[in-house]
């Protein structure tokens, strides 16, 4: 038999969790996300206490699933009653060991963290694209957050995978912007979804919530359960920070210093390059908990089976 380096003791602690995710009557309800080959998703475990916690599978066994519950973060198990809780729920039965093969969730051909599936012939390097954008006045210029449409653009930064090269775009060669987004295999963001494709729809008839998108604040946030800032995981995983704010950059936008505002948003975008690729290759993230200030980890599932393997392309 292989040696797993794990010990009778190890084994007799994960088998007291399966006992308790088997006896304890859970409710298990499961977080909208991604369909996705060998990802088995989010899911909110609630237990007789009404206590509450969300759990992410990435697959039966691997060491990237995770839980909220204190018993995970402090037991060095890799498993707690909550995700044997799921994995019994799925069917899945047991943590996946040698020679096991568990059931998985998701699609085959699933799309990476956007609508529809992969392209059926991909070549060697799929077009992904990092894409950040600026805007020309603040929220309170505009009435608060719900009017996020009448922002106005300042300029939009991408940056391909494929090519290694950054693109600028003013308000002018937006159209050349939407392009070169629907042009793309997937578009990698951060806050995507809510906030730089509302700011950037007033200029295209075009729907940009259909672009195949990985937003990394919205996926970080169905397994966490709340919004982690830019600069918290940059300074975690990376060991920096941003460079500046929006607010400065519109102020910037308002003096007519657009090489600033350029060059702020560049940074954005590699500092959001940067963060993927280190999902990609880890399997997670770090980021500082607001309540204590710990250094956590985030499980990245961009960073699992097919979907790694497309983004991997991209790179190559």
């Amino acid at each position: 038999m292989a040696d797993t380096g794990r010990t009778a003791g190890w084994e007799d602690e994960v088998a007291r969790r399966r006992a308790r995710a088997a006896s304890e009557g859970f409710e298990i309800t499961p977080v909208p996300g991604p369909s996705l080959p060998g990802y088995m998703g989010v899911y909110r475990v609630r237990g007789r206490s009404g206590a509450t916690y969300q759990v992410e599978i990435v697959e039966p066994g691997a060491a990237v699933n995770r839980c909220q519950c204190l018993d995970f973060l402090t037991n060095g198990l890799g498993t707690c009653k909550h995700i044997e809780a799921v994995l019994l729920h799925l069917g899945a039965g047991r943590t996946a060991g040698p020679g096991s093969d568990p059931p998985r969730a998701g699609t085959a051909g699933a799309a990476p963290g956007g609508p529809g599936p992969l392209p059926a012939a991909l070549g060697p390097a799929p077009e992904v694209l990092v894409f950040d954008l600026e805007t020309q006045r603040t929220f309170d210029e505009v009435g608060g957050r719900h009017n996020v449409s009448r922002l106005a653009l300042a300029l939009g930064v991408t940056y391909s995978l494929r090519r290694k090269e950054f693109r600028t775009f003013g308000e002018k060669e937006v159209a050349a912007l939407v392009d070169e987004l629907r042009a793309a295999d997937a578009v990698v963001g951060f806050n995507l979804v809510r906030f730089d494709y509302q700011v950037l729809q007033p200029y295209t008839p075009f729907d940009l919530a259909s672009l195949r998108t990985l937003d990394i604040l919205e996926e970080l946030e169905k397994v966490l359960g709340h919004r982690v800032s830019l600069d918290s995981l940059a300074r975690a995983t990376l060991g920096l920070g941003k460079t500046a704010d929006g607010l400065k950059a519109v102020e910037w936008f308002k003096e007519g210093r657009l090489d600033l505002v350029e060059e702020y948003c560049r940074a954005d975008v590699d500092i959001t390059r940067r963060l993927f690729e280190f999902g990609l290759r880890r399997g997670y993230l770090l980021y500082v908990s607001r309540p204590d200030g710990q250094t956590r980890r985030v499980a990245a599932w961009w960073g699992q089976g097919q979907v790694k393997e497309f983004y991997e392309k991209a790179l190559a």
